[in-house]
């Protein structure tokens, strides 16, 4: 129990935290909370799809990643410059 609700930062290290360690259960229920708030987010997505593979849950993961694309929901790619 926490004195107050874990905002957005808290529960994305949380889901975050759930796809290393590979628990499903806690991790769906995170990302389910962060899509509420951030709809259009696609982290929250990417890493819940990250999530299921490992789990060898790849029906899933294939659905939630072909959803995004109907949805025109994508990651912006990541780059660094020196």
């Amino acid at each position: 129990e926490m004195p107050v609700e874990p905002d957005e930062a808290v529960m994305g290290a949380v889901l975050s935290g759930c796809k290393v360690y590979g628990n499903v259960e806690v991790g769906e229920r995170v990302a389910k909370k962060l899509i509420r708030l951030e709809p259009g987010k696609a982290s929250y997505y990417v890493t819940l799809a990250g999530l299921y593979s490992g789990a060898g849950r790849f029906d899933e993961a294939e659905s939630l990643r072909q959803w995004m694309k109907e949805k025109q929901i994508s990651k912006v790619p990541g780059c660094s410059s020196i």
